[in-house]
């Protein structure tokens, strides 16, 4: 396992010293992105981490709330994407996970707080005749 870190962090090593930025390219590929942290070589930290891997899932637009750094534990707010809702809590705690895992593999659960519905519409009386 030290013999894959060490060829890992050598790849890196002369990716940075390339013209241009070609990390970036193996920063954003989910198993890179893995094999970088589990050789603890990331060069990102833990919260730029998270948000690279909740803007994988832009279908489920999410805030991060709160981090537990000792259980493990990010707490996600999902915000409304124009949609009915319906089950929309679920399938973004999935796809945040999933995403997590590679990127984030420190995060041990994940629990997303659906956004408060809008303001509903109150008709308080008919429209005066002739108003339409």
């Amino acid at each position: 396992m030290d013999f894959y870190g060490a060829g890992l962090a050598r790849v890196l090593h002369l990716l940075s010293a390339a013209p241009g930025d070609p990390v970036a390219g193996l920063l954003g590929d989910e198993l890179v992105a893995g094999l970088l942290v589990l050789h603890d070589l990331h060069p990102e930290d833990r919260d730029t981490r998270i948000a690279r891997a909740l803007d994988s899932v832009r279908e489920h637009p999410l805030d991060v709330v709160d981090f537990d750094e000792e259980s493990g534990a990010l707490t996600l707010r999902a915000r409304e994407a124009g949609g009915c809702g319906c089950g929309s809590g679920e399938s973004a705690r999935e796809a945040a996970r999933a995403a997590l895992a590679c990127f984030a593999p420190e995060v041990g659960s994940v629990d997303v707080q659906t956004a408060p519905a809008g303001p509903t519409l109150l008709q308080i009386g008919t429209a005066p005749t002739g108003a339409r």
